[in-house]
């Protein structure tokens, strides 16, 4: 509370609780991208699905979970996926043109709505954020206005 209290007299930082506090620190902590996707990659390293994406993956088993789409770029869900026996379809910024594909009942559409440390860009940043691309909203405007969807 005192570090807030002094950030918040400091008159250029985002409120505490704000929308915009994750993008604004990341970008501060790291302003080059490519060290941003390197701390977040160190984060990621070694880590194992827990039990939740687990449950994502019996759900989709059974027909009442048809994709995930994440703010997540740790790669979880596709380890899950593969754990489970399910054939993750991993769609991101760059492989957009997938999300109108018809997937059969053993893939499961994994979309990373920031893209992946790994294989490209991460939209981390409010001007990343803001900068997403026309086609891979509107593909995602689309496929709400067509799908029941769950937000958890």
């Amino acid at each position: 509370q005192a570090i807030q209290q002094w950030l918040d007299q400091q008159g250029c930082y985002p409120p505490n609780e704000s929308p915009a506090e994750y993008s604004f620190y990341a970008e501060k902590a790291y302003p080059i991208p490519k060290d941003r996707q390197q701390y977040f990659q160190r984060l990621i390293t070694g880590k194992q699905p827990s039990v939740g994406y687990h449950i994502l993956c019996y759900l989709a088993q059974i027909g009442m979970v048809k994709s995930v789409w994440t703010t997540n770029f740790d790669s979880l869900m596709v380890t899950a996926c593969y754990k489970n026996n399910i054939t993750p379809v991993e769609i991101s910024i760059d492989t957009r043109d997938r999300i109108s594909s018809i997937f059969p009942s053993s893939e499961l559409p994994c979309i990373a709505l920031h893209g992946d440390y790994k294989f490209g860009p991460m939209k981390n940043t409010e001007r990343e954020l803001d900068c997403q691309e026309s086609i891979f909203k509107d593909a995602l405007r689309r496929y709400i206005q067509s799908h029941n969807c769950f937000w958890i």
